[in-house]
């Protein structure tokens, strides 16, 4: 019975990856370029998702990624290559019942270093929806704490495309859950 339930929760956590893999594609293609590494948290940590995000160190050979097939697409050998600087780490819980979200998470209140646009640090907040919506807040602050870049009244809201649109990117969660 006990290695069942390890088997089951590894199951688990590789169910829970592959969605957060695909959902982040169709992120990634709306909304910025990066690359997002999603794992299990580690055991001592209390969240159950890892999402960090890296800089592309060329992010014009990653432009309409998805859209391209994939013979033109870059080899997973050559995407390593092209991870640049850490960028973020979001650290995602389950939400509890009743609660609109199936995951919501946030990086550390003191964010991580950043410099563009003027700010010393950045923070993101990130939630996954129940309708399939992916909700992301990020904002770059200076040194005093003013906000400098990012949303002000509230996180971007990603909404679903009508699902014959992106039927070949979700293809691999369905054949995953149908074991």
């Amino acid at each position: 019975m006990k290695n069942f339930c390890i088997v089951h929760i590894e199951y688990y956590l590789s169910c829970i990856c592959q969605l957060f893999f695909n959902l982040f594609k169709i992120l990634i293609a709306i909304y910025m370029q990066r690359f997002f590494m999603v794992k299990p948290c580690p055991k001592e940590m209390k969240c159950d998702v890892e999402v960090s995000t890296y800089a592309i160190r060329d992010v014009e050979e990653y432009k309409n990624f998805c859209d391209r097939p994939k013979d033109q697409q870059p080899r997973p050998e050559e995407v390593i290559g092209d991870i640049s600087e850490h960028l973020t780490t979001i650290y995602m819980k389950r939400c509890e019942r009743g609660k609109r979200c199936l995951y919501e998470g946030s990086t550390p209140p003191d964010g991580f270093p950043n410099t563009w646009n003027g700010a010393s640090y950045s923070t993101s907040e990130l939630a996954v929806l129940k309708n399939n919506e992916i909700h992301t807040w990020n904002r770059g602050y200076d040194d005093d704490g003013n906000q400098v870049w990012g949303g002000k009244g509230g996180p971007y809201e990603f909404k679903p495309a009508p699902a014959s649109s992106f039927y070949d990117i979700l293809s691999p969660l369905k054949t995953s859950f149908s074991a």
